[in-house]
């Protein structure tokens, strides 16, 4: 066998290994488990948290959630409120009393908010 059909042998012969491995999620030492096929690991879930508006507050103020995780603020107060990123990017727009806004943040980071009818009220959202 001349050493171009070696060459090429051995390279179909780790292109089929690696196809196998990934379609069944065992991609050898320091495999995340991840791949296609019968991997028994369970994929996470987006969660929601919930940020309440009440006494002219964001309760809790400071809060972490997983990138795609949705923040639901709900408005207990009598009054409308608003969850307006600082820096842009996200605004829930004006929340009567009773009323919810929800919002997805898929980039780890760190978000200040704000109500923008009451610019003293202050939350932050920690993606991570």
């Amino acid at each position: 066998m001349s050493i171009s059909k070696i060459t090429i042998t051995i390279a179909a012969i780790c292109a089929t290994t690696l196809l196998s491995a990934c379609a069944t999620g065992t991609g050898g030492s320091g495999s995340t488990g991840y791949g296609y096929g019968n991997s028994t690991e369970k994929e996470e879930v987006n969660q929601e948290v919930t940020v309440t508006i009440k006494n002219f507050t964001f309760e809790p103020a400071l809060i972490t959630v997983a990138p795609g995780d949705t923040i639901v603020f709900v408005n207990e107060d009598g009054a409308p409120h608003t969850a307006t990123a600082t820096a842009g990017g996200f605004d829930t727009g004006n929340l009567a009393a009773g009323n919810t806004g929800r919002i997805t943040i898929a980039d780890a980071g760190t978000y200040e908010y704000f109500c923008a009818i009451h610019p003293n009220m202050k939350g932050r959202i920690v993606v991570q």
